[in-house]
């Protein structure tokens, strides 16, 4: 028995070290609808929970709209906020050019400038939220993340198997 518990100590080790995208709940289970679902966001109840299916690569993305403008991001829930290269933030109209990188910010690829905004209006999983926080890097490529400044709003950001359930 001794040794089962070790190499389950080592595979939660391996899992959480990963650097795999958390969130709130895990479970065992997956809802019916999930075998319909896309990679992005498919609504699957007519309103309130929403689901998004595991991509291939391990990660979920959603897409969204930022004042106006489709995105698509990964959904990290170990980030802070929302977070966009600055060749992302100027495609969803964030005026760069008068941002000033005077802060850092930790990431997956070490410590690396920021500079904070204000996302007007944001849409994901059918809802619209306003004012929400970001950070900008002086990065000029790479995917936006969807961080906690975010998914805060919700009432729920549960894991079950291969679905992500924002409600």
């Amino acid at each position: 028995m001794a040794g089962h518990l070790g190499i389950a100590v080592m595979a939660l080790g391996t899992l959480l070290t990963a650097g795999l995208p958390t969130a709130y709940t895990l479970g065992a289970t997956r809802p019916a609808q999930a075998e319909a679902m896309t990679p992005d966001l498919a609504p699957s109840a007519p309103v309130g929970d929403q689901y998004l299916a595991r991509s291939a690569d391990g990660f979920f993305y959603a897409s969204a709209e930022v004042n106006g403008r489709k995105v698509r991001l990964l959904i990290d829930t170990g980030a802070s906020a929302i977070m966009l290269s600055t060749a992302e933030a100027t495609r969803l109209g964030v005026p760069v050019k008068a941002l000033a990188y005077h802060e850092r910010v930790m990431t997956s690829a070490g410590s690396v400038p920021m500079a904070r905004v204000m996302i007007d209006h944001m849409t994901v999983a059918g809802r619209t939220f306003q004012d929400v926080p970001a950070m900008v890097t002086p990065s000029s490529s790479g995917i936006g993340l969807m961080g906690q400044s975010l998914l805060a709003r919700f009432q729920v950001v549960s894991i079950s198997g291969d679905t992500l359930k924002l409600s």
